[in-house]
């Protein structure tokens, strides 16, 4: 919104491996409870739950090679075959688990790039929480839990570090992400609304890219740096060369 990029400078360190390994039968209470450790445990670490009654879910670790993978998490135990994160799919487009190595950019994908991701036919949603909100926000998600798991193909949880980006919704805040993959029906919308609801006194920030409902105002008041935002295109682009109905809206331009 501010310009176009003409360049861009990465920080990159020597290629490296990862082994995957995927934990069975972890419930939602124990993920919660132990949220810290659990998304300390690899390099990269996810949660999958369906909401369903049974309280259960699947860890996703991604180990740099060298590093073993426990034997064991809590109450949750290594998978003894490749899984899909939507309970029951043919896990084939799912890069290689069962602590196979392999090159980084081969394993830190959930879906390997000559397939159709997830389910392909979906909506997406997803809430940004601080980290030490995160077991709270997920015991007040649970009493809703039988109207998500009635019309959602799976929830991911993932962890983000703060940054000082003024629109990020990481901005000075450690963040954990709960991530909804929606079944496409029209349903979906009124039941963000709710997840909303029931997220707002944690001061969730939504993800822009994917479907939500805030309002303007609620947006300005989690995200602290929207007045200064707003100010600074002003100034590079007065004309809005680069905004749109969508961004006016959301910014009150």
């Amino acid at each position: 919104m501010v310009g176009i990029v003409t360049a861009v400078d990465l920080a990159i360190e020597p290629t490296f491996n990862i082994e995957q390994t995927v934990y069975r039968g972890m419930s939602r209470e124990t993920y919660a409870a132990n949220i810290d450790e659990i998304m300390s445990l690899a390099y990269s670490v996810s949660y999958f739950t369906t909401w369903a009654a049974a309280g259960g879910g699947e860890v996703w670790a991604k180990f740099r090679s060298g590093n073993k993978a426990p034997s064991g998490l809590f109450e949750a135990y290594p998978a003894t075959s490749n899984r899909h994160p939507l309970p029951g799919l043919n896990p084939e487009p799912c890069t290689e688990q069962m602590a196979l190595s392999g090159p980084w950019h081969l394993r830190l994908p959930h879906f390997k790039m000559e397939f159709t991701p997830s389910a392909g036919d979906e909506i997406q949603s997803e809430f940004f929480v601080d980290r030490k909100d995160a077991p709270a926000a997920i015991a007040a998600l649970e009493k809703i839990a039988p109207q998500i798991n009635e019309i959602l193909w799976v929830t991911e949880i993932r962890a983000i570090a703060a940054d000082n980006l003024w629109m990020s919704p990481h901005y000075q805040r450690d963040s954990i992400g709960i991530h909804f993959t929606w079944k496409k029906v029209d349903a979906v919308y009124e039941m963000v609304k709710v997840v909303e609801a029931v997220l707002a006194p944690f001061k969730y920030r939504p993800h822009l890219g994917k479907v939500f409902s805030a309002s303007p105002e609620y947006f300005k008041s989690v995200m602290p740096k929207v007045s200064d935002f707003t100010k600074l295109l002003t100034q590079l682009d007065p004309t809005n060369k680069f905004g749109n109905s969508f961004t006016d809206n959301l910014l009150g331009r």
